[in-house]
Order: C-alpha cells, then sequence, then structure tokens
C-alpha cells in the first residue's frame, strides 16, 4: 500500500527577485507504515516537499496523491479537515500556543476534530504520559525546556491519532539525551502504531533509523538508502497506552 504518491511534482514561487523553482519534477512513492527521511543542505527544498506531502501546499505542476487524496481537487475547507484527522505535523519551531498549557495544547486538535471535552482530556494525558511528559501537564510553554517542548508538540501532533507523521528536524533544537528518546519514540509510534512517518534532516544519525534515505538537492530528489539504526524500544509501555488511545477513538467516532 502507497501513503504517498508524488509525479512529476514542480513547486515555483514568485518573489519581488523572480520566480523560485523549489522543486524540480519530483516523483517518488512512499509505502504505508514506513519511516522515510529527507537529507539535504538548507534551501535544497526539503521543508517545501513536506509541505507538498503534509498537503499544506499543493504543486504548481504534478500530481500529490496523500492517503488516496488528490490533493490538488480538494477545496480549502475539505483540505482542512483531511489535515485534521489524518495528518500530524511537528514543526521545527514546535507552534505551541503560549498562553494554554501542555495538556490544553494537545486537546486543541481534537476539540477541532469534535472530540468531546471529556475524551480529549484523558487522551492529552495518555499522549503526554507517552513523550514523557505526565508531570507537566499544566506548565505553560515557557516553563518548559526545549526537549519538553518538542515532546509536547509531538503529542500534539498525534492528537487526533493522524495516518501519516510529518517531522521537519525533529531534533534540531534538543541536547542528545531528549534526541535519542524523541528518535526512540518516533520508532515506537512506527512499529507499534503502523504510523508512515516523513521527515527532513540534516543529521545523518536521526535518519539512520529511517527504512529509505533520500537526498534533496536544488529541488531534486536522489534515491538512496542508510542502514537502519537500532534504538532499544519500550514496545510494552507504547502498546499499553496505545490500547487505551484506540479505545478512546472507538468511543468518540461512534457517538
Amino acid at each position: 500500500m502507497i501513503a504517498i504518491d508524488l509525479e512529476d511534482v514542480h513547486k515555483i514561487y514568485k518573489t519581488p527577485a523572480g520566480e523560485v523553482h523549489a522543486l524540480k519534477g519530483v516523483t517518488l512513492k512512499i509505502p504505508k507504515s514506513t519511516i522515510t527521511a529527507f537529507m539535504g543542505p538548507s534551501g535544497s527544498g526539503k521543508t517545501t516537499l513536506l509541505n507538498i506531502i503534509s498537503s499544506l501546499d499543493r504543486p504548481t505542476r504534478g500530481r500529490a496523491i496523500v492517503l488516496g487524496r488528490d490533493v490538488a481537487t480538494l477545496g480549502e475547507r475539505e483540505l482542512e479537515r483531511f489535515r485534521l484527522l489524518n495528518i500530524g505535523y511537528l514543526f521545527q519551531s514546535y507552534n505551541l500556543v503560549p498562553y494554554l498549557t501542555a495538556q490544553q495544547n494537545v486537546e486543541l486538535p481534537m476539540l477541532a476534530a469534535g472530540v468531546p471535552r471529556d475524551l480529549a482530556k484523558i487522551k492529552a494525558r495518555l499522549l503526554l504520559k507517552l513523550v514523557g511528559l505526565e508531570d507537566s501537564l499544566h506548565k505553560y510553554p515557557v516553563q518548559l525546556s526545549g526537549g519538553m517542548q518538542q515532546r509536547a508538540a509531538l503529542a500534539r501532533a498525534l492528537a487526533n491519532s493522524p495516518e501519516l507523521l510529518i517531522l521537519d528536524e525533529p531534533t534540531s533544537n534538543i541536547d542528545l539525551e531528549n534526541a535519542s528518546a524523541i528518535l526512540s519514540l518516533i520508532l515506537a509510534l512506527n512499529k507499534v502504531w503502523g504510523t508512515t512517518v516523513v521527515m527532513a534532516t540534516h543529521d545523518p544519525d536521526v535518519a539512520a533509523i529511517a527504512d529509505k534515505v533520500y537526498t534533496v538537492r536544488g529541488g531534486l530528489v536522489i534515491d538512496g538508502e542508510m542502514p537502519r539504526r537500532e534504538i532499544k524500544l519500550d514496545i510494552e509501555r507504547a502498546k499499553e497506552i496505545y490500547e487505551k488511545i484506540k479505545a478512546i477513538d472507538s468511543t468518540w467516532r461512534e457517538q
């Protein structure tokens, strides 16, 4: 099964200085339940590619099929709903709402999706426990370290149990210990939950957890391979939390 199918995708931005050709005919397929990494220097087109894959942006030319939907055929409201229910995005700058607590930040996408408030609270606490922030539920972003904000943002990205998780430089602003925790969690999500993960990174150690690694340079995607990195996972803990989250998802979707 294919999660992402890009065919001759171009992305051109118009600027006062002229046109910028950010993507130049990208064609690739990403299977479901895999981890894919894109590596390349700043300005190579990695973030533009993530924005196309996550349907935050549309191709100027070419076709992007995301989770079986041609994003070019969706209206803005339909596209927003599609992203909300199916795609989680961990931004490089976290993008946490500063006046909301960690728990409220995680609840926010669920409330937007129509999850009852009481169930959203329970699920937010489970997700924050999953990322190791069960003792920081009521702290505001300014009270959290960079690594803690990264984990809170990851919990928020998982709020609606997305089929596709997009990560933009997931370890760029955090220390080695927190980076290892994030990578372990990403692997557990993929292994236990079957989440399709697509990420951009500068770090070969991060890319090494992927099933497939591509190099992005000058708006072009170059095929490549890299051995998978072995990381010890707490699979049983992830499974236990996942079962509780599945039960919550089943409850509100049946209402």
